[in-house]
């Protein structure tokens, strides 16, 4: 009887104790991943029909850190929006103190009012005209122009400069009480944010967007179903008041004129400033309101950005006892292999003649 036997050649034996190295070195690479990341090398093989349930979950996670991103970034805006709008009241008050006298009885004289006047209008057209990462804060969807003309620059809409706007709209000092009314009259009506024409506040002051026809700036969406409006523009007539009380103060020195004309002048200037330092403590109200709504909705999202990634983990993560179990036995398996390799590639028949 013939007995027919099946030989194993120790070459093939070393070709496939390389191959068994190779499947081995790709696992204990998986493995090593897994263990470092804690989430599975290949996440949508290993789930299968949980694949879907996973990349819903990641494109909400994804949403929500985006929404995220853009939120604080808005914050920051609104916090810097907020500082400024306190540093102009804070300027308009170095001026408006200047009209109490002091406890020792002295009033200020008109040379100082009119100085203390235009370093605060110089002051402020910078404070408004802040931005935040190259973002102006109060010219509306504007947002790459400054907010307000410089006061000695000519605006190139109108060929005019805030100041000589001014100077041309008061023409000569008022003699008394009805011309200095009159004048004050005019100046209010070219203030006045609505009013048209070159020589206008729009026109030659505010170089920011106009608010559409509901009288709303700007929003931005902060949550799926959630818009918020947000931010002070420079045509509020919060500024247009507090600009315009600046301008008669700094442009007329009221030691020149007559005392009833000094009193009223100086009656209506003063009434402008209050004006806007009203409204500006009223835009800091809302920016502050703004800023905590938008607070509420980023607690909200940090809270649901954990619980999305609490539920990627369970899906897509492994277990890291195991995987450092895994690791260690698949470096046992491979260095066992790289043993048995070694020895079959040094097996000859020569040596054993």
């Amino acid at each position: 009887m013939i007995t027919l036997m099946r030989t194993y050649s120790t070459l093939q034996a070393s070709v496939d104790g390389r191959r068994q190295v190779a499947d081995l070195s790709r696992q204990l690479n998986q493995a090593g991943e897994e263990a470092t990341t804690g989430y599975k090398s290949d996440r949508f093989r290993a789930l299968g029909s949980r694949a879907g349930e996973a990349m819903a979950t990641r494109a909400r996670l994804d949403r929500l850190e985006s929404f995220a991103t853009i939120n604080a970034t808005l914050d920051r805006r609104l916090e810097m929006t907020g500082s400024s709008l306190g540093d102009m009241r804070a300027s308009l008050q170095t001026v408006l103190d200047l009209a109490v006298p002091s406890t020792e009885g002295h009033a200020f004289t008109g040379a100082q009012l009119q100085a203390a006047a235009r370093a605060a209008l110089d002051q402020v057209i910078g404070q408004v005209n802040r931005s935040y990462e190259g973002v102006s804060l109060f010219s509306g969807v504007a947002n790459t122009v400054q907010a307000i003309q410089p006061y000695d620059t000519v605006n190139p809409a109108s060929g005019l400069s805030p100041r000589g706007m001014v100077e041309t709209a008061i023409g000569a000092m008022p003699v008394d009480a009805a011309q200095a009314n009159a004048k004050a009259d005019a100046l209010a009506a070219i203030f006045d944010p609505a009013a048209a024409g070159a020589a206008t506040y729009r026109g030659t002051v505010y170089n920011g967007a106009a608010r559409d026809a509901a009288g709303k700036g700007m929003s931005v969406r902060i949550d799926e179903e959630e818009v918020l409006d947000y931010g002070v523009q420079a045509d509020d007539p919060a500024f247009s008041e507090m600009l315009r009380g600046l301008s008669m103060l700094a442009s007329v020195d009221i030691s020149t004129l007559d005392n009833q004309a000094a009193r009223a002048w100086t009656s209506r200037a003063f009434e402008a400033l209050e004006n806007g330092r009203t409204g500006l403590l009223s835009a800091e109200t809302r920016i502050g309101a703004q800023r905590r709504q938008l607070e509420d909705t980023m607690e909200s999202q940090a809270a649901r950005v954990t619980l999305y990634r609490q539920q990627i983990d369970s899906v897509e993560g492994v277990d890291p006892y195991e995987a450092a179990t895994r690791l260690t036995q698949l470096q046992t398996q491979l260095e066992a292999s790289y043993a048995i390799t070694a020895r079959l590639s040094k097996l000859s028949f020569l040596n054993y003649m």
